[in-house]
């Protein structure tokens, strides 16, 4: 009797454990494959939002994205990016929970590296992409009619 209740409290505090820490909202699913042309990008990329992909709970919300490279990228040679990020709509913050990269365009072909876990949190303030990443933030969090 007591291994029993000894193993199933250390089953109760594996599962807390694990998700302490864990983010706000759960990973989503797999992107559905309906990409709508979000903004065409300098720099010779597109970048695509997956529409029934977005979620939001609370100040939270979360959104596919693919962009697609017209040339192979240089330091890595992959075509196209497929993230999920997740967005603190109330902070103006967002981080990736997903991140993948193929050798095709439109997240096709082999997959060259993936990373799967959220990224620190950032401002968007100083995001590298501070302009798309607002606008698409305005768009997931705060918009009726998402792109």
């Amino acid at each position: 009797m007591f291994r029993k209740t000894l193993a199933s409290l250390l089953v109760c505090l594996l599962f807390l454990a694990s998700s302490i820490g864990s983010s706000q909202m759960a990973y989503a699913q797999a992107p559905s494959g309906e990409w709508e042309l979000f903004t065409k990008e300098e720099g010779g990329y597109d970048t695509y939002v997956d529409p029934n992909s977005i979620t939001r709970d609370g100040n939270f919300a979360g959104v596919w994205v693919l962009s697609d490279y017209s040339e192979v990228q240089q330091i890595v040679p992959f075509m196209s990016v497929v993230v999920y990020y997740e967005y603190d709509c109330r902070h103006g913050k967002i981080r990736s929970q997903q991140y993948r990269e193929y050798s095709g365009n439109m997240g096709s072909g082999d997959l060259i590296d993936s990373t799967i876990g959220p990224s620190d949190w950032l401002d968007i303030s100083t995001h590298p992409q501070s302009d798309f990443v607002d606008q698409l933030r305005n768009s997931v969090c705060y918009s009726r009619d998402t792109p």
